[in-house]
């Protein structure tokens, strides 16, 4: 591993590649607990989630277009694309990696 290697999270048969720093990810955390409750206002949740996923995700493998195509970016076109449940369980590993000693996956396994 070398440092500003981006680091890999898994989601169903897809690997995201993060660049997400662990004094990025604190201050994530913290933006996240700030937030009001997500039952309260679920449009500032889905607008913090976008935001931060295409911040901190700097590629894709194995994501493919309708065509077959493949993916190699996220882009809010794509995020668009993609169904809500894909795009929580991104968040939710890229969220996890504060917890994680190794790549995770969307349930925070290694």
């Amino acid at each position: 591993m070398r440092i500003g290697d981006p680091q890999k999270i898994r989601v169903d048969d897809a690997t995201f590649l993060t660049d997400l720093r662990w004094g990025e990810l604190k201050k994530l955390q913290a933006e996240l607990k700030a937030l009001p409750d997500e039952d309260e206002d679920a449009n500032a949740h889905m607008l913090f989630i976008e935001a931060k996923l295409l911040k901190y995700i700097v590629g894709c493998e194995g994501l493919e277009n309708e065509q077959g195509e493949p993916i190699e970016k996220l882009t809010k076109g794509i995020l668009n694309e993609l169904h809500g449940i894909v795009i929580k369980r991104i968040f939710a590993a890229l969220y996890a990696l504060g917890e994680a000693t190794e790549a995770v996956d969307a349930a925070g396994n290694g």
